[in-house]
């Protein structure tokens, strides 16, 4: 069973210092996200008996899922915050800086993890959440790991330790710091980026790899 790691709820607080400040005023935007799957035209109208058009072309197959939204941001946040554990207000601060965010041009390339949010977004409303031995909030619902793992890479990707400067290659980026390929930006390779989009394990500061099922940086 999927369950918040003592990593991931420590990693709060760390994100938390890191996000103070947007992107670097020097930086592009990060790549753009995708869609989760572009719906695909239905199939045009045929012509009537009577020689007119039947209808008019076939309207798209399905919408594009929709993504995790400041709201639910901040009322998922809420939830942990709840719990009343020693770190909540780590979520609370995390609730006004991040939320906020969530739409940012600099968040785009999050759609995916803002999306697999949304859709376990009502799971989250019935998840338990309790706290561990460290006093840390925890819980061993999966949709409180999707949700936490969209608010960390919103978090990252509005940090300039995380995502700084736009690169093609390492060597574009500052001593200390690595061209992540799936954000195109500059990250530093001692940061604290869980959540952070990668490609390679080498797109993730040191003690975390790339997680291939989700695109994102977790702990080792």
């Amino acid at each position: 069973m999927k369950r918040l790691s003592a990593g991931a709820a420590a990693a709060v607080g760390l994100l938390l210092a890191c996000s103070g400040s947007g992107p670097q005023s020097t930086g592009t935007g990060g790549g753009a996200g995708t869609a989760g799957g572009s719906a695909s035209a239905g199939g045009a109208g045929t012509a009537g008996g009577s020689g007119t058009a039947g209808g008019a072309g076939g309207s798209a197959g399905g919408s594009s899922p929709s993504a995790l939204d400041q709201a639910q941001c901040e009322a998922g946040l809420n939830r942990f915050a709840a719990a009343g554990c020693s770190d909540a207000a780590q979520y609370t601060q995390l609730k006004q800086t991040v939320c906020p965010k969530v739409s940012n041009a600099s968040s785009a390339v999050c759609s995916a993890a803002l999306t697999r949010a949304e859709g376990t977004y009502s799971q989250l409303q019935s998840a338990s959440f309790y706290c561990t031995s460290f006093g840390t909030t925890d819980s061993a619902d999966p949709a409180a790991v999707d949700f936490l793992l969209a608010v960390f890479c919103v978090t990252s990707m509005n940090s300039n330790l995380c995502a700084g400067l736009a690169c093609a290659y390492n060597t574009d980026c500052p001593t200390g710091y690595t061209c992540n390929d799936a954000t195109d930006k500059c990250v530093k390779t001692d940061a604290a980026c869980i959540g952070l989009p990668c490609k390679y394990n080498v797109d993730c500061p040191t003690g975390l790899t790339c997680n291939n099922a989700i695109g994102q940086c977790s702990k080792s």
